[in-house]
């Protein structure tokens, strides 16, 4: 509840937001966000993204051999 009403009251207010994490953290909310908003999310409009900014996803998978 309480992320949902800091989301209302920054929208409009922000271009960008950056995720970071790694394996999980990282992977797990990109694929939530991408079923949710697309993968094409960045390229739309502002207006198509109805005042919701951009979403970056800076993380890493680690994997060993």
């Amino acid at each position: 509840m309480a992320l949902e009403e800091l989301g209302r009251s920054v929208k409009g207010q922000m271009n960008a937001v950056i995720f970071f994490g790694i394996g999980g953290s990282y992977l797990g909310g990109k694929v939530l966000f991408d079923v949710q908003c697309g993968e094409f999310w960045n390229l739309k409009s502002d207006a198509e993204r109805n005042g919701w900014p951009k979403i970056f996803f800076a993380g890493n998978n680690v994997e060993s051999p």
